[in-house]
């Protein structure tokens, strides 16, 4: 389905409701002719282009009413990283917290807290050393 511009407004489908130039107002946007949608001021939108979303931002020029790649930053990304980040290391505090009753049980029963537990723990803590924060690679939980 085609998407619509008017004014230079970022691409969108029709709204049900459009106001001609004689202002009548015309309602159900599947029932528009092309000749309507023209003299409401409408034009067609050209098809958005496709980019790699790692290195580029699709953006849309109001003035001229194109489409265009927008480079992504390494600051961008060291951005994007450190956000990434925030909610990686939320997810596994969240996750260390609900864990904690095995180490306040091993120390109630005067024990150790086992190696698979104990690892599982640290492995969860160097869970933000890891290199790529969109690929996230949790450790599993111990049975």
């Amino acid at each position: 389905m085609a998407l619509y511009t008017k004014n230079g407004c970022w691409p969108q489908h029709l709204p049900d409701l459009i106001q001609l130039e004689d202002e009548s107002i015309r309602t159900d946007a599947t029932t528009y002719t092309d000749e309507e949608i023209a003299s409401a001021g409408w034009t067609v939108a050209p098809d958005p282009i496709t980019c790699d979303p790692a290195t580029h931002r699709v953006k849309w020029n109001s003035e001229t009413s194109e489409w265009y790649l927008d480079e992504i930053t390494a600051e961008d990304i060291a951005v994007r990283n450190e956000e990434l980040i925030k909610g990686v290391r939320s997810e596994r505090n969240s996750i260390l917290d609900d864990t904690d009753y095995m180490v306040i049980k091993a120390l109630e029963a005067g024990t150790t807290l086992s190696d698979e537990w104990t690892n599982y723990r640290q492995a969860l803590r160097d869970i933000t050393n890891q290199d790529d924060p969109l690929n996230i690679v949790w450790p599993d939980k111990p049975e």
